[in-house]
């Protein structure tokens, strides 16, 4: 996932759709609806500090954060053991991506989405603003039960 600003005049970053797991842009997407939008995370003055996940328009869901750990062998070993979905009030917003992390998404056709944050990196020299890389694990439960059946 990038946070890479797209356009000349209209600035897009592309989301991410996991029902069609594919990238859309969120500016004229076609028939296409990003679960997803990844935006950069800036101090006031200006520089690019990390990057944050939105739910996509029309997502009245959104994340929970299941767990959070430095040791990057915990974090994946919490998410493949992660088999049933467990949430407490889902938010918008992500916290800011950090590796380690275990998020749990529902998206707008009510299907659970496990994610797991595998890398977190800061990209500068963009030609139109720097912005933030993130490499995720995830695994979509297609019919909107609350069990990942791996």
């Amino acid at each position: 996932m990038s946070s890479e600003i797209f356009g000349s005049s209209v600035y897009y970053v592309n989301g991410y759709s996991f029902e069609e797991e594919k990238f859309v842009p969120t500016m004229n997407p076609g028939s296409s609806v990003s679960d997803i939008i990844p935006q950069r995370v800036l101090q006031v003055s200006g520089e690019v500090i990390g990057m944050v996940f939105s739910a996509g328009p029309g997502n009245p869901y959104g994340f929970y954060k299941n767990f959070e750990s430095q040791n990057p062998a915990e974090a994946e070993q919490f998410f493949s053991g992660y088999a049933q979905v467990s949430v407490g009030d889902l938010e918008s917003l992500t916290d800011t991506l950090k590796a380690g992390q275990v998020y749990t998404f529902r998206t707008y056709k009510d299907n659970y989405v496990k994610i797991l944050i595998k890398e977190v990196r800061l990209m500068t020299g963009s030609a139109l603003s720097d912005y933030a890389e993130a490499d995720i694990k995830y695994y979509i439960q297609r019919d909107g039960a609350p069990v990942f059946e791996e």
